[in-house]
């Protein structure tokens, strides 16, 4: 097996505390490697010696087959890099800075230049500055300084650092396209679990400067137990009715407002979606249950069906306020959603059935109170 990067007990102290202890990477060719770990776990420290940045106490470091200590500066020719921000110049435009890039790695291709910048999604920016460019983009043209040059290796730490979901989503699927279309292997550092899930084949977990675990991510998720926490407003009653629509689902109750969902969750994004038409849709049973006394009240005190009515009517009002999303709180369970919810009928059926309920008894107490006075 080729390891692109290999390292041998790496270790690294600052006088007498043991920053970095007695790692051993092994970083496979052609995957993407997730360096995964916590603020402070010591991933940037790591990387610095990989990039010679800062030099190893003791350990020996091997890129792309190679020695690095008997191999520098040269080595890096075939190594692209992005520690912590990218290092670019703020009043210079995207292909300006490339420009200069590839003076100093001695690029002599002038295509090279658009072309990266084509990979990168960066073509259209023209003469606008780098300062001018929002987080995404800059991420971006960092990853195309790293990228100019052709290098088969790319070191990124934690290059979706400060970007929105959909800046994450895209640096994503660049670098799942980098190494799948452009044969590239690719180490990335992150604290974000579900980030590195989705992306990296292979995952190193690092926790105060110890490598706790490293292999195939299949193979890690194999070893782990997996579940989804659910934080609600009832428990129990979230997961009796989940557990009644879902077949087989395995779940524990862990606090009042803490559900365990143990069974295989593909979509946490949906299960969210269920979790809050469930909980909305029984807040709405309780209010419509609640205006069946208010009706009552006001026919028998005022005797009039006006007010049943009006009553009955501002609950309907309500309720489709929400279709406009003028009102999110009363009503969402009306617009179920169209990709699976399992409360799709059911919902509108019962709030359906509520309101004509409300109706119903309103209207039977008020002709009650009428005959009662006659």
């Amino acid at each position: 097996m080729e390891y692109i990067i290999e390292t041998k007990k790496l270790r690294k102290q600052f006088g007498m505390s043991v920053a970095v202890d007695d790692i051993s990477l092994h970083v496979e060719r052609g995957s993407i490697y997730g360096f995964l770990g916590e603020n402070g776990a010591r991933k940037t420290t790591t990387i610095r010696m990989l990039t010679r940045l800062i030099e190893p106490t003791s350990g020996e470091v091997f890129l792309l087959g190679e020695h690095l200590e008997k191999n520098y500066p040269s080595i890096f020719s075939k190594i692209g890099t992005i520690i912590e921000t990218p290092g670019l110049y703020e009043n210079l435009s995207a292909r300006d800075n490339l420009r200069i890039c590839c003076m100093y790695m001695g690029v002599q291709d002038d295509g090279r230049i658009e072309r990266t910048l084509t990979t990168v999604g960066l073509e259209h920016t023209g003469k606008k500055k780098f300062k001018d460019f929002p987080l995404g983009m800059k991420q971006r043209l960092g990853i195309a300084r790293a990228l100019v040059h052709d290098p088969e290796l790319l070191i990124l730490d934690e290059p979706t650092n400060g970007l929105d979901p959909s800046g994450i989503k895209e640096i994503r699927q660049l670098l799942k396209r980098l190494c799948e279309e452009d044969g590239k292997t690719i180490l990335i550092s992150s604290h974000i679990l579900s980030e590195i899930q989705q992306l990296a084949t292979h995952i190193g977990i690092i926790h105060n400067g110890k490598l706790l675990a490293e292999n195939r991510l299949s193979r890690l998720e194999d070893g782990f137990e997996q579940y989804t926490d659910v934080k609600v407003d009832d428990a129990e009653a979230v997961q009796t009715f989940m557990q009644d629509r879902i077949e087989q689902l395995q779940s524990q109750v862990l606090s009042p407002q803490q559900l365990r969902i143990h069974s295989p969750i593909e979509n946490t994004a949906t299960l969210n979606k269920w979790v809050y038409q469930i909980q909305v849709f029984a807040k709405m049973c309780v209010m419509h249950a609640m205006l069946i006394p208010i009706a009552s009240f006001f026919a028998i005190r005022w005797k009039s069906l006006k007010v049943v009515v009006l009553v009955v009517c501002t609950a309907i009002f309500l309720s489709f306020l929400n279709k406009s999303e003028w009102y999110p709180w009363i009503g969402p369970y009306l617009l179920s959603s169209n990709e699976g919810s399992m409360v799709k009928h059911f919902d509108i059926s019962i709030a359906w059935f509520s309101l004509s309920l409300t109706f119903i008894v309103g209207l039977f107490l008020s002709i009650w109170s009428y005959q009662r006075r006659g």
